[in-house]
């Protein structure tokens, strides 16, 4: 008869107590990476929130709230001039920007309104709390300079891109619960 050979058992040297202790130290391990990685997300989106509430605190301050203001208040004043009963046109708004002082102001806050954007669409704030606290005075800015800004993208007087971000920022009120579209920042108008 002949002999039967012996087949070697992985792991048959080591006692159990050695297994067991690798197999601990192994799910430790996995335990440990999995405890960083939520430490991280968190770390991460409380970064997003803070970068978001900083934008948000910076639209209460000067220069931004008092361009916000003045304008507001010059545009009010230019609107009563005409019928309240009957829609503006777009050329008539545009006419509104004829004053310099309402232009710069228009304008700076459309800066401030495209960098909260770029901010948002590169996941360095948090969208949620952008179109919580900003998305409706976006899309009312929106509303009032849209026919001045694709004026003067006609007339190319500013880059394509003057106010994609704006644009995204009022979409979010527009269009509850959709993701804001960024494609301005990773394809450029320029």
């Amino acid at each position: 008869m002949k002999e039967l050979t012996r087949i070697p058992v992985i792991g048959a040297e080591k006692p159990w107590l050695e297994t067991w202790a690798a197999w601990l130290a192994i799910l430790g391990a996995l335990c440990g990476a999995a405890f960083a990685l939520y430490r991280y997300v968190g770390t991460l989106e409380a970064s997003r929130s803070k970068e978001a509430l900083s934008y948000i605190e910076r639209f209460s301050e000067a220069p931004i709230s008092v361009s916000y203001g003045r304008f507001d208040k010059n545009i009010k004043e230019y609107l009563a001039k005409f019928d309240a009963k009957a829609a503006v046109s777009d050329e008539a708004m545009v006419g509104a920007f004829s004053n310099t002082e309402l232009e710069q102001d228009a304008l700076r806050v459309i800066q401030f309104f495209d960098n909260v954007a770029v901010c948002t669409c590169k996941n360095l704030c948090d969208e949620q709390l952008v179109a919580h606290f900003l998305g409706w005075q976006a899309k009312d800015f929106s509303d009032l300079t849209g026919p001045y800004i694709q004026d003067q993208r006609t007339k190319q007087n500013y880059p394509k891109s003057l106010a994609s971000g704006l644009e995204a920022l009022a979409a979010l009120q527009r269009h509850p619960g959709a993701a804001m579209k960024c494609s301005f920042v990773t394809d450029p108008m320029i």
